[in-house]
């Protein structure tokens, strides 16, 4: 077993306007404008002999056989199973539709043109980019959302606000820190990318992306990831689904990361194990959900 090692990669992702949103029924045209790029983030973790990747996009979510091409492809070009490849989507509402919906229409080109090769090359750049690093853990409080199951006078659970409810209002980090490159930090915050609503016609990969932007901007050196969690009753803080409030909860996302960096603690990061549902006896489940463990 050799030293624990880090790679990685980003590759741009923003489709073509004219190109149909995903997160929102109630949009009947697809998108005019692109507000802010959206990308694919990948990184590697490595212990001298097994690996992992994880493969973190600025779009709302796929369905199962999305993510089997893709864990094929980057599979075909670094050697890396599919059960050692996370997917992970950041829930952006303002995001192209990269999967089959009741609504709008699936853009399969430009899943299959542009996702799947930029999100090989990245896979294939990353493990290229493999550097001895250290791991710290840490969190900080982070309020930029609550509760979205609000009942009303009715008796009735409808999506709205609901500041009572159970939340999670903080910020979780994972720090790599490189001795021959930039440092990396995965972090997560569970709620849904959905400050702008069904108007909304622009590309744009939302609070996080915005966060994304000012934890790099502030900190030389810091290659940021957002990992989504499971974000199903938080919502943001939305009272104007303005771009102005994406910004100012990116900042305030971005604050809290920061804060969480400077309290982690190092933990000890070998070796590399991966735990993934199976469901069926021969071929694991092409999910973008998985569990990669770094246990002494």
């Amino acid at each position: 077993m050799g030293k624990f090692r880090v790679g990685f990669s980003r590759r741009r992702i923003t489709p073509e306007i004219g190109t149909w949103m995903m997160g929102y029924a109630a949009r009947k045209e697809p998108c005019v404008g692109i507000h802010d790029d959206i990308f694919v983030s990948v990184t590697a973790c490595s212990d001298g002999e097994d690996a992992v990747l994880i493969a973190a996009y600025d779009v709302a979510s796929f369905n199962t056989e999305g993510v089997a091409i893709i864990k094929d492809a980057v599979e075909e070009q670094t050697g890396i199973p599919p059960e050692r490849i996370l997917v992970n989507t950041s829930h952006t509402h303002a995001g192209p539709m990269v999967a089959s919906r009741p609504y709008g229409r699936f853009e399969e080109s430009y899943f299959l043109e542009v996702v799947v090769p930029r999100t090989v090359s990245a896979a294939a750049a990353c493990m290229e980019d493999l550097q001895e690093a250290r791991l710290s853990v840490g969190s900080a409080p982070c309020d930029i959302g609550c509760n979205r199951r609000e009942r009303t006078e009715e008796g009735r659970v409808r999506l709205g606000v609901n500041p009572e409810g159970p939340r999670l209002a903080e910020v979780t980090v994972w720090l790599f820190e490189r001795s021959g490159g930039d440092d990396i930090v995965l972090w997560s915050i569970p709620i849904h990318g959905t400050v702008c609503g069904s108007e909304n016609l622009e590309i744009s990969a939302e609070w996080m992306g915005s966060a994304v932007r000012e934890i790099e901007a502030s900190r030389h050196g810091v290659r940021a990831v957002f990992l989504q969690g499971c974000a199903g009753d938080q919502a943001p803080y939305r009272d104007d689904h303005s771009f102005v409030r994406v910004v100012e909860l990116g900042r305030k996302a971005a604050a809290g990361v920061c804060m969480a960096m400077e309290s982690a603690r190092e933990i000890e990061a070998l070796p590399i194990l991966s735990l993934i549902h199976i469901s069926e006896p021969t071929r694991p489940l092409y999910t973008s959900y998985a569990v990669f463990c770094l246990k002494k």
